[in-house]
């Protein structure tokens, strides 16, 4: 499959690798809008016009007591509960053959999250940063496609549109166009699941334009100024090439019990197998998504002890991606791990990891020539991006920018 050089205009999340350990988690995905004028089509270049709205808090009524109480309960028994529980609004709601959808909004540190209920169940939550929408540079931003409902009756549909985005439309297999309007900068769609039922195009009307919304990374065309690329070498990017060693796997954080918070690990799929000595959620990004880490102690059955690492999103009770790996000791070289998931939108990706101390930095590159800095924290990193962005190079430095680990991520 050829891969083409993408613009910052387009953004989705894929999976990163990570030095020491890491663990990718996806929620959303690139758009890349052609604007239509006059008959004619060009290329959107404009940002994506900022939410005010949602700067401090979600806009709209406040959701009912049953659904406030239904949202703490799914935060508290959560892997990664945010605290404290975030205010939840009604962003915007549909109904669709018999049944009642509701689009529900709330703020998680920097990010604007969505999450549907259907039937007075919640099926499904995304979120994104203000610095991903930015780098999209098109009106509007699918988070959810035709994503299965209760009961698997109803798919539903849901993204955000920025300020001068009026109305969605909508096409479905079956030939038919559905036209919906912009709520508080977000968009619902609910329909039955049937095959001719399905979402097979969308678009957004902003200042009297339709701006075509991919639905997929993988049918997003490159620009005419852009190279395509075929099998990408860390050659073909900006930033170093060739690495020092990485002489000691040492990592500071289990030294430190009181950074971050307590993780009581619910899911029995994410907990870590033997004798858990350190367990904790650390939030080293503005983004939404927490790092969530475990060590083990070794025993003489297991004298390697483990170290684990999970990507946990907000309102979520199973985790989407964790890794487990063996560590030889804190002076053993560091170990190279890399983990990739996917949400059901395939839209959006975040990709986190722990680090060894000898790491200060870190910087990912893109083909377009663009580049942005990874921050570490306490031995951890967060990144967000748009698939569209891929492939990409990540990079990770020593304290006088010494390149010690570098990856592809694709």
């Amino acid at each position: 499959m050829k891969r083409f050089r993408a613009p910052r205009a387009l953004v989705g999340l894929s999976a990163l690798t990570a030095l020491g350990l890491a663990s990718a988690v996806t929620a959303a995905t690139s758009v890349y809008a052609l604007a239509e004028s006059g008959g004619q089509r060009r290329t959107a270049v404009e940002l994506f016009v900022p939410m005010q709205a949602w700067r401090l808090m979600a806009p709209g009524p406040p959701a009912d007591r049953p659904t406030a109480a239904r949202i703490s309960g799914i935060n508290q028994h959560g892997n990664a509960p945010l605290r404290p529980t975030p205010r939840v609004t009604v962003v915007a709601e549909t109904h669709t053959k018999g049944t009642d959808v509701l689009l529900l909004g709330f703020r998680a540190r920097a990010s604007f999250c969505l999450t549907a209920q259907v039937q007075s169940r919640i099926v499904a939550t995304s979120c994104v940063t203000d610095s991903t929408l930015q780098r999209l540079r098109a009106p509007a931003i699918p988070l959810l496609l035709d994503y299965p409902g209760t009961k698997g009756r109803v798919a539903v549909t849901f993204g955000f549109a920025d300020s001068s985005v009026t109305q969605i439309r909508i096409g479905i297999v079956n030939g038919q166009t559905r036209v919906i309007p912009v709520h508080n900068n977000t968009f619902l769609f609910a329909t039955t699941i049937i095959p001719s039922e399905r979402v097979d195009e969308l678009a957004a009307v902003s200042r009297g334009r339709s701006s075509s919304l991919p639905l997929v990374a993988g049918d997003l065309a490159p620009r005419a100024s852009l190279l395509a690329v075929v099998d990408p070498a860390l050659s073909d990017f900006l930033g170093p090439t060739e690495v020092s060693s990485l002489s000691t796997g040492h990592i500071s954080l289990f030294g430190a019990p009181r950074v971050g918070s307590p993780w009581l690990v619910r899911d029995s799929a994410l907990r870590a197998e033997g004798r858990v000595k350190f367990a904790r959620l650390l939030a080293p990004s503005p983004a939404a998504i927490s790092v969530g880490i475990q060590a083990t102690a070794p025993t003489r059955a297991d004298p390697a002890p483990l170290i684990c690492v999970a990507a946990l999103t907000p309102l979520q009770l199973a985790a989407v991606s964790s890794t487990c790996h063996h560590r030889e000791g804190k002076r053993a070289p560091a170990q190279v791990i890399q983990s990739r998931a996917e949400s059901p939108s395939n839209l959006i990706v975040s990709v986190v990891g722990v680090l060894p101390d000898q790491v200060k930095s870190g910087r990912i590159y893109f083909l377009s020539g663009d580049s942005t800095e990874v921050a570490v924290r306490n031995n951890t990193f967060v990144i967000e991006l748009l698939a569209a962005e891929l492939p990409a190079k990540l990079a990770f430095f020593g304290s006088v920018s010494r390149p010690l680990w570098i990856r592809l991520i694709e």
